[in-house]
């Protein structure tokens, strides 16, 4: 028998069907492991979770984190008296943290406020460029103020004889998003031996009402102009 008898021959298709149903299954058998391998060995990670979207979750979760982290932060309070000044825990030291925390403006509008350790940090903050302006108590605004005045603070008080409504205010606004207020005036009696409130807020709905409420009473009262004794420069004969 020829080769090319042997090829047009039964004997041929006989061998090629039992090569191909030997082989076929093999075949599918390796591609469908492919197959499975590819979808749950990529990188060492599954096909439902991809790297990209593992990240994107991983960074999602620490945004809310930090998100939460900051709201639990500016909404929160504090309470006095301060045994302990000194301590970097202590009540004093987060009102100083607070303070300290502004970036753009700080308006404080505080009965009275004899305080150092207060008056050294909005000193500090206005030197690094921040808006500070002090509404206080005339007796503060013409002796203790001055302190703050003379470096360059703007401070008003009641107008001297004039309205006759005491201004009993203790709060500071935070860059016009955050409110501190409560009971104290920011002295050393109240920080270190009385018992008192100070609440922090960040509300929408609150911190813009302080914030007219502080602008509505800085264009009421004065002043930028006292001299020692708290008699206003502009006055005839001054």
């Amino acid at each position: 028998m020829n080769q090319k008898t042997l090829l047009t021959s039964p004997f041929v298709g006989i061998l090629t069907a039992v090569a191909l149903g030997f082989i076929t299954p093999f075949l599918i058998v390796r591609l469908k492991r492919l197959i499975l391998t590819l979808k749950t060995n990529h990188n060492g990670i599954s096909s439902s979770s991809s790297p990209i979207s593992t990240n994107l979750s991983i960074v999602s979760t620490t945004e809310s984190n930090v998100k939460e982290k900051e709201y639990n932060l500016w909404n929160t309070a504090i309470f006095f008296p301060c045994h302990s000044p000194e301590d970097p825990k202590s009540s004093l030291a987060k009102l100083l943290f607070y303070l300290g925390e502004a970036q753009r403006s700080l308006k404080i509008c505080v009965m009275t406020m004899t305080y150092d350790p207060i008056y050294d940090i909005l000193i500090q903050k206005h030197k690094d460029g921040v808006q500070v302006r002090v509404f206080t108590s005339h007796n503060v605004a013409t002796r203790k103020g001055r302190r703050l005045r003379d470096k360059g603070i703007p401070v008003r008080s009641k107008k001297k004889g004039g309205y006759s409504t005491e201004m009993h205010n203790k709060y500071a606004i935070v860059d016009d998003e955050a409110i501190l207020t409560g009971s104290m005036n920011w002295t050393a009696v109240s920080i270190t031996q009385q018992r008192e409130n100070i609440l922090i807020t960040t509300d929408e709905r609150i911190v813009p009402k302080f914030v007219n409420h502080f602008e509505l009473m800085w264009a009421d009262f004065w002043d930028d102009n006292l001299d020692a004794e708290g008699n206003r420069l502009d006055q005839p004969g001054k």
